[in-house]
This record gives C-alpha cells, structure tokens and sequence, in this order.
C-alpha cells in the first residue's frame, strides 16, 4: 500500500530554511535518511515555498512538515506571510485541520529577543485548528556550537520514526554507519546543455567596458538558473494561480497542487540599477576595532529601473519627477556584491576558472539550462536561454565568501576520485561527522573555492555545482540619510566586516568590503605645449559602480508631533540619523508641531570611532534641532520633554559606560518622552545591547512609573503592539 503524500512546506528569508527543507524531502523520498532502496512502496513527496502552495487546500494534505525562519521583529519571511495570514482567519472552525498530521522546525537566533517566534506561533496555530503533532517543535539555533543541525538531526530522527522510516523488513531499525557507503544521488532538478557555436545574435561581453552591460549579463544567467529551478520544482513563475502536474518517484503522473506566483518585482535581485558611488570615505580611525565608511550614492541613478526582463532597450524610466522623494528614512538599499572592481573580477574569475576546469568546460563555452525531472522534480520542458558559463557561475554563486551546507559535502563525495578524499567526504556526510564538518567548514568558514582546493579530485558537474553551492544573495543596509536635505544622494554607513577565525585566517564580509572597495578613482591627463615645453595636468573624478535597489522597511518614520528616544550603538545610527535628519531639515524651514529627539548614541572611544561626530556635536548645539518647537516641549501631563544628545564611550573611563547605563541616569527624562507618547527605536548588534537596553527601559518604567515588574513589561508590550516600541538589530 502507498503511504500517504509529504508536503515539505518552507518559509524562508537567506536560503537555511529553503535548505532545511529540501534536505527534509530528500531524506523522505530516500526512506527517512536511508540511502538504499527498500521494498516498501516510495512516498510521494512535494516541497514547495508556503505562498507558493494553496492554502485552502491545506485541510486536503495529510502529511505536512513545516520549516520556517524569523525576520525583523519578529516577523515571518516573505513567502510565508500570505499562508499565515490565511491561518490567522477568525472564520477558519477549530477543527479546521482536524485530517492533518503536522511536524514545525524553525530556525533562530537566540541572540535575538524574537527567537524563534514565527515558528512557535506556527506551531501553536496549526494545533488551535485541531492538527495532530507528529513530533513537537523543533528549534534550530545559530548561536548552538555546532548550529541548527545540532537540533535538526535528533529532531528528523525522531520524525522519520514517527512516520515509520528507516525500518528493516522485520521492523527494527537499520544500522546505519558512519560512512554513506551506498549513497545514490537523486536526479539533479536541473541539466547544462553546451551550446556550439554561440547562438546568432547573442551578444558577448569580454571586455565588459559598459558596468551596465556586465551587470545586466551577471543577472540575466542567474535569472535564467532560478526560472530552470523553478520549473524543475513545478512552480511556474508569473503565474498567479494555476496548477500544475506533480510525479511519482518512478516518473508517473501523481496528481495536481495548485501554486502561486512566484516572481518577484520588476526592480529586485535580478534587475538591479547600476548606481554610482561618489563618495567613500573612513568614519572612524586606522586603529579602531572595526572600519566603518560613509559611502554616498546618487539617487539619479536609483531612478531609472531596468526594464522588463523580456525587453532589450535597457532601462527606463520609473520616477522622472525629480522633485519627488525617491525614499523616506527607514528604508533600506539592496546591494547585490557582484564582482565590478578590479580586485573583486580577478577573485571572482579565479575561483570561477577553478568550477568550470573541473567541469570541464571553458569559460566562454555557451549554455543552456533544461528542468530536470527526479523524485523531487516535475516534467517540465522548459530551456533557460544561452548563457555564458562563466557568467552563470560568477551572476549566481557565491565562491569566494559563504560556506556550503552539508548536501554539498554529501554530492561532493560521489564525484571525488580521490579514495581518500572521497572518504574523508562521505564521513562529513554522516551524522557521526556533523562535529567535524562543522569545524572544517562553518567555524573556519571555508568558502567554495577553498574547499575546491583541499579537495583536489573532486569533478563536480556544472549542474550540482549550480544547485548545491551557495547562491549570491543581495545584502540590506539602513540608508542613513533624508532625502530632503539630500536630495541627489543617499548615504551608508557601512562596517566593513573583517575577523580571524580559529586558526588564524583573515575573512570578510562579502558585501560590506564590497562596498569598501567601491573607491572612487582619478584619472589623469597631461597635455604637454612642445612651444613653451608647459606640462599640465588634469584629473577627472570616476565614481565606482554598485548594482543595487531600494527596498521599503516596516520601520517607519515617525510623525513630526511624536516625540523619540533613539538608542543606537556603532553603524546602527545609521536609520535614526535619517530621522533626526528628516526633523532637522523641516524644523530649520521653518516647520512648527516638531516634537524633540532624545538621542543615545554608543561606541567605544570618542577619539577613534564616534560615527559622525562634528555633525553630532553642532546638532547637539543647535537651540532647535533636537530639543523640538516650543509647542511640543510639554507633555500631556504638564511634564517638560528634554530632547538633546547623550553619547556613551565604553572604553575612555576606569569603568564601561553603556548606552543603557546611560538611558537610567537619565531615566526621568525618558520617563516623560514616553508618558508624552514618545517612539523608542533601537539599533545596533545583536548580541546582548538590545535585551540590556529593553531591561533598562523596564527599570525605568518600573522606578518612575512607580509599577510592579509585571506592569512594567505590560507597559512596554502595549507600546510594541502599538509600533512605539521598535528594534533593529542584527
């Protein structure tokens, strides 16, 4: 008898969860981790982003298994928030799941105050509408030694149990060794066709003179890979409701799930503005902990969009009023870390001759991209247009930055001729050496290349490189400016990410020493008179080039009539000085009703890393710019409201000055902003400052509020459900 159907359910953000549940299907299609056939029949198995599937349809499906991350404060991904908000139904019965089975996994950071949420809240709603737990909920956490798959694998085997895999013929359980001596690999969900000669009429970029025409040749070959894996997955893109056919395991029509669109906005990942960074220089000193920079972008650039991927005249215009503000503060810039500067192509061109040698094809060669079908796959005849190869690697894969997950080790071992290489990787893909992948390959994050290195024999076919690699993803960074001052150019404030791992090895952020290195260059001409043997000299400035867009945030600005309390520690300043900036400009035009700014800025030395400093110190100066109109200096109770700015240095005294140690010294001050209604944002990283400052804020609420400690988280809980109380932290 045919066991029932799994439907592999992901919400994901970076791509963990997305991998999660892949490799969840992989291991149901293969018996619950198993790697040889067995005799009972093979279960039917579907994975599927959560808004990709019909939720309507979910009381239908028996067998469900949920993975899912948290965003933001607390919020679920992208691809999850039509599927929940359809769970969240008043009108949905309580047994409205009463025929589902159901298992969440979710992936966190317990740094994060939010740990977790969206799947505990999953989880918890799945069992209000009357779905049976198949096991209990599982949570992966980033901050765990050896990461999520330390939760993960106990949890998975207690799932296959549960469902009843990996069982011999009498019912007892397999032994399973170290090795996956037997391993046999599942279809690819997508095949590399060499195309010879190139095809007529295609356009070949060697020279890449024009930014833009790399940058558009770089997306259009990761663009076409996403729309093979897509086919493959049988989730048509631009389809906003439809179904499609799903297959067996043995290739045979299996039956119909009805998706929804996948693609995404005409000005996104794929079709990025090729912006001009004109300024770049260093906030804080040579010697400070950390390099943060102050990178200007212009906003002329921003404003025209690439057209339809479909069309060849380039771009268009999107906004041509110049007058209009093209961001409001709280938004963000998209950066996609392409390889443009000169530094950047060479590495990235090495580590992409490396993939393709072993692939054996030439940099050059032209390709196309058929959708596989497989256990996981659907028949599709879809086939991607020509591409270069090494466009396609170096648009789509990040090589030379993001370590792999451990499907990669898993393939990697088949295609190893080494036989000690080819041990030593199908122990990683063993359970028994989660430990030891884990301290060869996340804390000492290996990128690909590096590992292409210490693993010489391994020839892995293009196509499992395209699917098993990590993808280049694009990065977010608050904007830390107003466009009303600044009009033609926005600002960044990036940290340029740099540590030494356990051994020793230097690594770096990908993107934010993207970004460091987009200098602007001078060149120079001389032009020599032979008459009077006069030699002059000219330069011209060219400002270096970034493939970005602008995305919109939920941390909104406030209005003008409410008054803030902004805690910021390093590049966190980054979206409040957008909105300090924002009051400012309107206050100095002569605007009234502009309640005052209470800022908290934290850092380590005053001489070495006070991020903006001289603009700071005037702001703090100005009679109106902080402390607000006249008319909003009291609050409703009579209580005067202070506005001003209050740095903290935590390394220039005997003792460590926080910025929570800070907000309780002055405590009456907050206490009045927030009796008057006041905003509280809070920005910087992640690690402890976030909680610190919430539980100083408690203490305060508590002391001057004259409350129990319950009434004080009370108090604070109402203002983040009412959107007063908000944090960004990462």
């Amino acid at each position: 008898m045919e066991p029932p159907p799994l439907l592999v359910l992901y919400g994901s953000e970076t791509g963990n969860a997305r991998d999660v549940a892949e490799r969840i299907a992989r291991e149901a299609a293969r018996d619950g981790g198993g790697h040889t056939m067995t005799r009972r029949p093979r279960r039917r198995v579907h994975c599927l982003p959560m808004d990709s599937f019909e939720v309507t349809q979910l009381p239908t499906a028996p067998l469900i298994v949920c993975v899912c991350s948290t965003t933001g404060q607390g919020d679920p991904p992208a691809n999850m928030r039509q599927f929940w908000r359809f769970l969240l139904r008043k009108s949905l019965p309580p047994d409205s799941l009463a025929d589902v089975k159901f298992a969440v996994f979710g992936l966190g950071d317990s740094h994060y105050q939010k740990y977790n949420v969206a799947a505990k809240k999953l989880h918890r709603r799945m069992r209000a509408l009357g779905a049976v737990e198949l096991v209990g909920l599982g949570l992966g956490d980033d901050q765990h030694p050896t990461g999520y798959e330390a939760t993960l694998d106990p949890w998975l085997d207690t799932l296959w149990r549960s469902l009843g895999h990996g069982t011999d013929a009498e019912g007892g359980h397999g032994d399973k060794t170290d090795l996956v001596e037997d391993l046999v690999l599942d279809p690819c969900r997508v095949a590399v066709d060499v195309v010879a000669p190139p095809p007529v009429g295609t356009t070949q970029h060697e020279s890449h003179d024009n930014v833009e025409d790399r940058v558009r040749e770089l997306c259009d070959a990761a663009r076409e890979l996403d729309r093979a894996l897509e086919a493959a997955a049988a989730i048509p893109p631009r389809l906003l409701r439809g179904t499609h056919e799903t297959v067996g395991p043995n290739g045979e029509v299996a039956g119909t799930m009805t998706v929804a669109s996948s693609s995404g906005h005409a000005f996104g990942e794929y079709h990025p503005a090729v912006a001009t960074v004109t300024v770049n220089t260093p906030l804080t000193a040579a010697d400070a902990d950390a390099e943060v920079r102050h990178l200007e972008v212009a906003t002329a650039d921003l404003r025209r969009a690439p057209a339809n991927s479909e069309s060849t005249t380039g771009i268009s215009d999107v906004n041509a009023d110049e007058r209009s503000p093209l961001y409001t503060p709280g938004d963000c810039l998209a950066v996609l870390p392409l390889p443009l500067a000169e530094c950047d192509v060479t590495r990235a061109r090495d580590a992409t001759g490396t993939v393709l040698e072993r692939a054996g094809l030439a940099p050059d060669a032209w390709v196309t991209l058929r959708a596989a079908g497989g256990r996981l796959g659907s028949r599709s005849e879809f086939i991607s247009k020509p591409v270069r190869a090494a466009s396609l690697v170096e648009g789509a894969l990040d090589l030379t930055s993001a370590s792999a997950r451990r499907y990669f080790f898993e393939v990697a071992s088949t295609f190893a001729s080494h036989p000690q290489e080819s041990e030593r990787l199908r122990h990683f893909a063993g359970k028994d050496g989660r430990d030891e992948l884990w301290y060869y390959n996340e804390r000492e994050r290996r990128s690909v290349g590096e590992f292409l290195s210490d693993f010489p024999s391994v020839a892995m076919p293009l196509e499992w490189m395209l699917t098993t690699a990590p993808r280049l993803r694009h990065r977010l960074f608050s904007i830390s400016s107003s466009p009303l001052p600044h009009p033609h150019a926005l600002h960044l404030t990036v940290t340029a990410a740099r540590w030494k791992t356990h051994y020793g090895r230097v690594r770096e952020g990908l993107c934010s020493n993207v970004l460091r290195r987009c200098v602007s260059t001078f060149i120079f001409i001389r032009a020599i008179r032979l008459t009077a043997q006069v030699c002059f000299v000219y330069s011209a400035q060219v400002g270096a080039a970034l493939a970005c867009w602008l995305v919109p945030t939920s941390m909104a600005q406030p209005k003008d009539t409410t008054p803030l309390v902004l805690v910021c520690t390093g590049s966190g300043v980054a979206p409040l000085r957008a909105f300090v900036q924002a009051r400012v400009h309107r206050s100095r035009a002569g605007q009234t009703k502009i309640a005052p700014s209470l800022v908290f800025f934290g850092c380590r030395r005053k001489a070495g890393d006070f991020l903006y400093r001289r603009e700071w110190e005037e702001l703090a100066g100005d009679p109106v710019a902080l402390v607000g109109d006249a008319s909003t200096r009291q609050g409703p109770g009579g209580q005067v409201l202070e506005g001003g700015f209050i740095p903290a240095f935590s390394r220039d005294g005997d003792t460590k000055d926080y910025v929570q140690h800070r907000v309780a010294h002055h405590a009456a001050r907050v206490w009045n902003m927030l009796e008057a209604g006041a905003a509280v944002y809070v920005a910087g990283s992640s690690a402890s400052m976030p909680q610190d400052v919430r539980d100083t804020l408690s203490q305060v609420v508590e002391a001057c509020g004259r409350m129990s400690r319950d009434d004080a988280g009370v108090y604070l809980r109402r203002m983040e459900a009412s959107g007063r109380y908000v944090v960004e932290a990462w």
